[in-house]
């Protein structure tokens, strides 16, 4: 049997990552948050082009979220939706998108500074 799950990416502040609005992924019912985290890359491809799966935190509300206690990546989802209906698009789980800082263009070899 599969399940609607709704959520809403959003940036470091708790505000829709790049205009983004909520959305839905369908997923077995035996699905777990990291299963959620590739199906949501899957969905989004051109907005978290740049973005693994395995980066993004996935929380079950706005209060999670402001309290900065994500779900583990482990966790069934079945047992985050303990009541019927309780995920609609009007109560999304929360997908926090951290900030992708790049890579130094140079690094460090015995002291020296090398440029690549």
């Amino acid at each position: 049997m599969n399940s609607q799950i709704w959520f809403q990416l959003v940036d470091f502040d708790g505000k829709p990552y790049k205009r983004t609005t909520v959305a839905k992924v369908t997923l077995l019912c035996s699905a777990d948050v990291d299963d959620l985290r590739n199906a949501v890359k899957a969905q989004c491809p051109n907005t978290l082009a740049s973005v693994d799966a395995g980066i993004l935190l996935v929380y079950e509300n706005k209060m999670a979220f402001n309290q900065r206690n994500a779900l583990s990546p482990f966790l069934a989802l079945e047992s985050v939706f303990r009541e019927p209906g309780f995920n609609r698009g009007d109560s999304p789980l929360i997908i926090l998108v951290p900030p992708i800082y790049p890579e130094p263009l140079s690094t460090s070899v015995s002291g020296k500074i090398q440029t690549f």
